[in-house]
């Protein structure tokens, strides 16, 4: 071949190599043409192919196996480099949200301990309106301001918006373990208190609830003892002369307990709540 016609040639084949993929094809192609000669002959031979047709099957073999090769080669990079980018990007995705989950948790860990800050100094009714969120909603009015505290620490949030003058509120959700042990440290506070200032007419009162002393008495005049006690409530009936007597349904379970323990057997059945008619009430003078 003349140097004029293999310059001609190699400026040809720089040409159609724009990429590397079309270098490491031609390349490839070269390898495999190369050593389909040194290989398959004798193959060919073998199968009776003519010799005339040796160089085109020989050649066509080589240049479709090093196509091939270098297809499946670019075909499993591409996959590779795709794990590869898909793995960063789930690992990327991942730090993201454990530092925004840690972002959100401090901010919720200082909302909680500012709000233990300023729950010792929250009125009374505003306490009990953080109690009340632990078992029912608030259907309260939008402007409200009985509820003013307890909104302004976010204390309670929106839950339905209803209408334009009430809606629907539950206690935020950061603060209900809190809540929950303050509102049972105050019932066990409240029961200690009262059982360990029994006196006679306490005892009495108790008696009534115990299943086996139905025909127990109590004094009518003891409205004094249920206005002050955060354990007990009654209803009042002069005509008939009647008294319905109860332990509150939030103390029964601490109330229940001391029972068992102060009187034993007696309290194995325990009535919560006792209708007592005018045999079995005395009127103090």
């Amino acid at each position: 071949m003349a140097t004029g016609e293999t310059s001609a040639m190699v400026l040809k084949m720089m040409a159609a190599m724009t990429s590397t993929k079309a270098a490491l094809k031609f390349i490839s192609v070269i390898f495999f043409i190369t050593l389909s000669w040194f290989l398959t002959p004798q193959v060919f031979s073998y199968l009776n192919v003519p010799d005339e047709s040796l160089p085109f099957m020989i050649t066509t073999l080589g240049i479709g196996v090093g196509i091939l090769i270098v297809e499946l080669g670019s075909k499993f990079l591409s996959m590779r480099q795709e794990t590869i980018e898909t793995e960063q990007n789930e690992k990327l995705t991942l730090t993201e949200q454990a530092m925004e989950k840690a972002v959100q948790q401090a901010n919720k860990e200082q909302f909680l301990l500012e709000f233990k800050g300023a729950y010792t100094y929250l009125q009374t009714n505003s306490k009990k309106q953080l109690w009340d969120c632990l078992s029912d909603d608030l259907f309260i009015g939008a402007d409200d301001p009985s509820y003013t505290e307890v909104r302004g620490l976010n204390a309670i949030v929106l839950k339905t918006w209803v209408n334009y003058t009430k809606n629907v509120y539950v206690l935020n959700p950061i603060l209900r373990p809190f809540i929950q042990e303050e509102y049972d440290k105050k019932l066990g506070q409240d029961v200690y208190r009262f059982t360990h200032e029994l006196d006679s007419r306490k005892e009495e009162v108790l008696h009534v609830f115990l299943s086996s002393n139905k025909d127990s008495m109590v004094d009518y005049n003891i409205r004094t003892l249920l206005s002050n006690s955060s354990c007990l409530y009654g209803t009042f009936s002069i005509l008939p002369t009647s008294l319905t007597l109860g332990i509150k349904e939030e103390y029964r379970e601490h109330v229940g307990g001391f029972l068992e323990d102060h009187f034993g057997a007696e309290a194995r059945d325990i009535n919560f709540e006792v209708h007592l008619d005018s045999s079995r009430l005395r009127v103090s003078e």
